[in-house]
Parts: structure tokens; C-alpha cells; sequence
């Protein structure tokens, strides 16, 4: 072989080489990639069943309607469900806090995503959408509470500034058909009674059937560690859910 085709032949097979790394590198990241989109595509199935199944097993009364949302700020990042073992001790409410489970992120861990209980404690927790998010910090918190991570992948929203706390983004909102302000003006005799937007038209003489929608959006960032901050949710995967109840309203 002369030394022009030895220099051909080596330079095919650097050229093979270099496509086969490249080839060998593609689906490597392809892999990675699938693998990290399927973790955080069932962190969101856990998370958003354990949610709706709370949701779906609320009991509610008219002033404690079964689930609230805590704001800090403008954003809803707390959701509190009454969710008795059984008979509630109050029927009519409020709801005794051993009686109430809360979805949160972790004040200390802000791409964790919380269930939290407190099954020892015996003081009211009002869900008239009375309580504060501070408050619902200060439970998770406290001596005796119990937390369940239920993913560790919530995107970190930018906070270059600092001057905010940084929270995963986990967004809840509680929709009530009829809400408690078209309640309240029935109450008042300013509405009537067929007259409330009772869903599905389920109103009779002496009672009607209310209905509490609670909608999630979970934003998750696939193998993103707690110090990772996707600011542009270009690596963002959202997760949207939801979950309803009814129960009856006495006229």
C-alpha cells in the first residue's frame, strides 16, 4: 500500500470513528433525556393522584366547603383539604387540624412538593379561606407534623434579585359552584334560591347539590437539583389536573 492510501484509508476510518462517536453520543443524551422525561412524568402522576384522591374524599359544610388555598403573595401555593378518618368532630366546621391534610412546597426545600399531616393536633383550622400562608408554613414546621415529599423536581422560578423566597412552582385554585359570595346574597334575600348557578340544575325545595373544582399545575424540571434554575422554563415540563366533589347545601 503506498503512503497516499494509507493516508486515504486512515483518514475513512478517523471520519467512520468520528460518526460512530457521534452516533454513540446521540443516543446516549436520547436516553438520558427519555429517562428524565419519564421520572418527572411519573412524579407528576403520583403527586396529582394523591391530590385528587384527597379532593375526592373532602367533607365539606357550607362555611368550610372542603378545601382552601393559601396565597403568599399573589400566588396560590398551598391547598388544605378536610379529609376526616370517619365522622369529622364538627360537622358544620371548622375542621379540627389533625383533620386537614395540606399539599405545599417546602419552605426549607423550595423543589419539593409536600403532603403534610398533623395527626395529633387538636385545634381548629378554619377553611373559610381565612388562614394565611405564613400560618400554613408555620404547620408544616411545627413539632409533630408529617411530611411526605411527593417530588423533588418542582422548577425553580428565577430570583436573581432576591427579593422574593424562592418557591417551586406549584399552583392550586378552588373554583365553588354556587360560590360562597352567591350564597351569602341568597342569605341576604338578594337572590333566589333557583336563581344560584347550581351545576347541572341539581337544586330542589329544600336543598341543593354544591360543587368544588380544584385545579393543579405542576411545572417540573426533569434531574433539576435544588441549586438549578431554569428561569426561561425552557426545560420545563407542565402538568395540569384536577379534581371535583359535590355535596348538599340545605336551603
Amino acid at each position: 500500500m503506498t503512503l497516499p492510501e494509507l493516508l486515504i484509508a486512515v483518514a475513512i476510518m478517523a471520519l467512520v470513528a468520528g460518526v460512530m462517536s457521534g452516533l454513540a453520543s446521540a443516543v446516549r443524551h436520547n436516553y438520558e433525556h427519555c429517562s428524565e422525561q419519564g421520572l418527572a412524568t411519573q412524579h407528576a402522576r403520583v403527586a396529582l393522584e394523591r391530590i385528587g384522591r384527597a379532593v375526592r374524599g373532602a367533607y365539606a359544610s357550607e362555611n368550610h366547603p372542603g378545601c382552601a388555598i393559601a396565597y403568599a403573595g399573589a400566588d396560590p401555593v398551598a391547598l388544605l383539604v378536610w379529609t376526616p378518618a370517619g365522622l369529622p368532630a364538627n360537622s358544620a366546621g371548622p375542621p379540627l387540624t389533625r383533620e386537614v391534610v395540606i399539599f405545599a412546597v417546602d419552605p426549607d426545600s423550595p423543589n419539593q412538593l409536600l403532603e403534610v399531616t398533623r395527626p395529633t393536633d387538636g385545634s381548629p383550622l378554619p377553611l373559610d379561606g381565612s388562614i394565611s400562608y405564613a400560618s400554613v408554613e408555620t404547620l408544616i414546621r411545627a413539632p409533630g407534623s408529617r411530611a411526605v415529599v411527593l417530588t423533588d423536581l418542582l422548577r425553580l422560578p428565577d430570583n436573581s434579585a432576591g427579593a422574593v423566597q424562592q418557591r417551586g412552582l406549584a399552583r392550586f385554585i378552588v373554583e365553588m359552584r354556587p360560590t360562597a359570595a352567591e350564597l351569602t346574597a341568597y342569605r341576604q334575600n338578594t337572590v333566589a334560591w333557583n336563581q344560584l348557578p347550581w351545576p347541572q340544575g341539581l337544586s330542589g325545595p329544600n336543598s341543593g347539590v354544591r360543587q368544588v373544582r380544584v385545579r393543579i399545575e405542576l411545572q417540573l424540571a426533569p434531574a433539576a437539583p435544588a441549586s438549578r434554575i431554569d428561569a426561561t422554563g425552557e426545560q420545563t415540563l407542565p402538568f395540569l389536573g384536577s379534581a371535583a366533589f359535590s355535596y348538599q347545601v340545605k336551603r
